[in-house]
């Protein structure tokens, strides 16, 4: 059985250009493409294209301009004819609008991550105004896994600490690490940012050092 070759026609990119000359100067360039392509014109090619800025050949083109080495001969020599007759076009609209568009998404993107940093300082600075007097942690991340928004921080400990009865909280481990956890988290060294582990932020209430006196229940407090 023979191989069968399967050929995919991808999408011809449709020219949006901003400049009155470009049929003019596209038939010129396709006038020139007819003839074999020889090395010195493909360096041509190459050379207007490093002096020239992308936008520029973007602007040339009328679309977004991908390399010499993935553009046609015509769009080799469109670039070589505009260079020569020194053409400044504008970019197309359509590009301008895409770009304007990823700028307001990556502002919104900004924004939100700026958001987020001050909604999680602000629950670390609660976090360290409960903590038990002699309660001396610093944030870690966990250098093995990463999420959406990075790697999660991890309050630690300077020394042993306990919550409750008797839970203890290990020093240089998570809060939220119990003593005995088999394989424990990978923390980095201490970073210079606000603790984000849930349950790390509400051990910070509830630890103190070995030495304090538990606080009492409230069966006992009654």
């Amino acid at each position: 059985m023979g191989r069968r070759v399967i050929t995919v026609l991808l999408p011809q990119v449709v020219p949006e250009p901003a400049y009155d000359t470009y049929e003019m100067l596209r038939t010129d360039a396709e006038g020139k493409s007819r003839r074999p392509l020889g090395p010195q014109d493909l360096q041509a090619m190459y050379d207007v294209a490093q002096k020239r800025s992308t936008d520029w050949c973007t602007a040339v083109l009328g679309y977004a301009f991908p390399g010499i080495d993935r553009s046609s001969t015509v769009d080799g020599w469109m670039l070589i004819l505009a260079d020569e007759m020194d053409l400044n076009p504008p970019l197309p609209h359509s590009v301008i609008e895409a770009r304007k568009q990823l700028q307001e998404i990556e502002e919104r993107r900004n924004q939100q991550a700026k958001e987020r940093r001050e909604r999680e300082q602000c629950r670390w600075d609660t976090a360290l105004a409960a903590a038990a007097a002699g309660v001396d942690v610093a944030v870690r991340e966990n250098t093995r896994h990463s999420g959406v928004n990075g790697a999660l921080r991890h309050a630690t400990p300077a020394d042993d600490l306990v919550s409750g009865r008797s839970r203890k909280h290990l020093a240089d481990r998570a809060l939220c690490e119990t003593a005995r956890r088999a394989n424990p988290l990978a923390l980095s060294e201490p970073v210079d940012a606000p603790a984000n582990c849930v349950r790390c932020l509400d051990y910070m209430g509830k630890v103190r050092p070995l030495t304090a006196p538990a606080s009492p229940t409230s069966a006992q407090e009654g």
